[in-house]
């Protein structure tokens, strides 16, 4: 019975974390539509989609832990003011319950917007 209880308390411990985690590993490459420091949010389009089509966007959401890179270079700190609408970046991260994107890396390919 106490074995039974410490199994029990051992997953009520371990289910917040579990909630959490995430359900697909993405690695795309996006086309930043809107940014959003204030929440935290980029929202963008597949590379291959019209920007234009609001059904094609997904928020990327950042956290402390996202991680910034230009060519293959780690920014120390991220940096929203490298981030341009209409840039290319690609997306290392997991897929939330509503099919955003939680980044772990962002990778800048291109570092100039169009126009």
């Amino acid at each position: 019975m106490r074995a039974l209880l410490a199994l029990m308390a051992l997953m009520l411990l371990i289910a917040p974390l579990a909630a959490d985690a995430q359900l697909v590993v993405v690695n795309k490459r996006y086309k930043v539509v809107a940014l959003n420091p204030s929440k935290s949010i980029i929202t963008v389009v597949p590379a291959d989609k019209d920007p234009n089509d609001a059904k094609n966007t997904s928020d990327v959401i950042v956290t402390n832990e996202t991680r910034m890179f230009v060519f293959d270079k780690q920014i120390p700190n991220f940096s929203w003011r490298l981030l341009r609408k209409g840039m290319t970046i690609t997306v290392h991260g997991g897929a939330t319950w509503d099919m955003n994107v939680k980044a772990k890396k962002i990778y800048l390919i291109s570092t100039n917007a169009p126009g």
